[in-house]
């Protein structure tokens, strides 16, 4: 059987020739960071996103001198200079997430630490025996070995990160009374950094209404303890909560939880500093947080603590530290599930004690600000009633004038005073003068 000629035909389709130069300045479809995030890196990581990044600066600079001394960062400052010009060829510019190898480097040079066992909060003891409290609702007779199969199964069919919060985590945390909120932007907070990472998102967050901290520390501090732009979402948040369904990213989980910690400390640092600057970095913590990682095969959950400590950097008061404190594989059995369900939601019952003792302190502290500023007011005012128009300064100045004025006059006044009186006395009658 013969075979098939090849086609000698022309493509009929006019191709057009492809230049490097034209491929340097092709634009990006990726998403990319802005060039100022990798020039601030301390120490840059062997990932793609720099790479990419290196490779970009090469191509429109192929050649650098070799006498540039290299940058700490690895980047020449030629290179690096490029970074503020020829945007047209970098494509769309975005904020850094945890997904970006670069996320916790970042963190690291701004004082946000994701674990550090050295420096663990005072009260770390007390908080982990805070968790074992047991909880009659997950007694054996109340939470049976048919309820486990259950969750066990919910947590094994679970196919996305929607399905595992809504639905598995639904299930560990219980119901509570507790104010949350899932999913939303904190949109409202001031950056914790630089401004180049994105608005922390937390899948799960507690906090308190608005209504129960006065209106005059939620206008002071409202860029620090009301995260969203919906001031009808909970404030003051302390705990948090990211999850991962299946396939998903424990090591992104872990930290996108540490970024929202951060957060919520420094939410809590604010107000402990409004009622006592003195006190508010006292090496407790005060934020806790959790991260689940679900779906077939898995089900972990891990608490940890976020506290303050004084920076040893001179550009910032206070780094975050986050330590892990305890977690449990809660698809192991009924036991590891009641254990570390009753954590979590002793847990939660632990954050908002601290919102409740810190939010009752900072309302006193309004009240007697409020307080000594009516009595100040009222002062004032009083002193305005009596106060005459002119000054003692002036008072002084007009008395002495006028004794002045007094001293020159007194001898005219004295000769007016006898002359009226000489003038005003009648002559004696003598006897035998003629009456008229």
């Amino acid at each position: 059987m013969p075979s098939t000629p090849p086609d000698t035909r022309p493509d009929r389709k006019r191709k057009r020739p492809v230049h490097e130069h034209d491929i340097a300045r092709r634009p990006s479809n990726r998403w990319s960071p802005p060039p100022a995030f990798y020039d601030n890196l301390s120490k840059l990581p062997l990932c793609r996103q720099v790479l990419r990044e290196f490779d970009r600066r090469t191509q429109q600079y192929p050649e650098p001198g070799n006498d540039m001394p290299p940058r700490r960062d690895g980047w020449s400052d030629e290179l690096s200079q490029t970074s503020q010009t020829n945007s047209r060829s970098r494509g769309r510019t975005s904020k850094i997430s945890a997904y970006n190898p670069a996320f916790n480097q970042h963190l690291n040079d701004h004082g946000i630490h994701t674990g550090n066992d050295a420096c663990e909060a005072e009260n770390i003891d007390q908080i982990r025996n805070a968790l074992l409290k047991r909880r009659a609702s997950l007694s054996p007779s109340n939470f049976t070995q048919e309820h486990f199969k259950a969750f066990r199964k919910s947590n094994d069919e679970a196919m996305t990160e929607a399905a595992t919060m809504s639905v598995v985590f639904g299930t560990i945390v219980g119901k509570s009374d507790i104010p949350n909120q899932q999913n939303v932007q904190f949109g409202n907070l001031a950056p914790l950094t630089d401004g180049s990472l994105t608005v922390a998102q937390p899948d799960f967050y507690d906090g308190c209404q608005p209504r129960d901290i006065k209106k005059s520390v939620r206008d002071k501090l409202s860029d620090y303890i009301i995260p969203s732009t919906n001031s009808l979402n909970p404030a003051l948040p302390n705990f948090f909560v990211e999850g991962k369904g299946p396939g998903g990213n424990a090591a992104v989980s872990r930290l996108q939880v540490c970024y929202d910690a951060a957060f919520g400390a420094r939410a809590i640092y604010k107000l402990r500093s409004y009622v006592d600057p003195d006190t508010a970095v006292d090496g407790n913590a005060y934020t806790i947080s959790a991260t689940y990682n679900g779906g077939p095969g898995s089900g972990t959950l891990t608490l940890y603590a976020t506290h303050l400590a004084t920076s040893e950097d001179p550009n910032r008061p206070v780094d975050y530290h986050m330590t892990q404190l305890r977690g449990w594989l809660m698809t192991d059995s009924a036991e590891s599930f009641r254990q570390g369900a009753a954590a979590i939601r002793n847990a939660r019952e632990w954050a908002q004690e601290q919102r409740k003792a810190l939010i009752a302190a900072a309302n006193a502290k309004a009240s007697t600000l409020s307080a000594q500023t009516s009595l100040s007011a009222a002062s004032q005012s009083t002193v305005d009633m009596h106060e005459p128009d002119t000054s003692a300064d002036e008072l002084a100045e007009d008395q002495e004038l006028y004794r002045a004025r007094s001293s020159r006059s007194v001898p005219s006044a004295s000769r007016s005073r006898t002359l009226s009186t000489t003038r005003s006395r009648k002559p004696k009658r003598r006897r035998g003068d003629n009456q008229e």
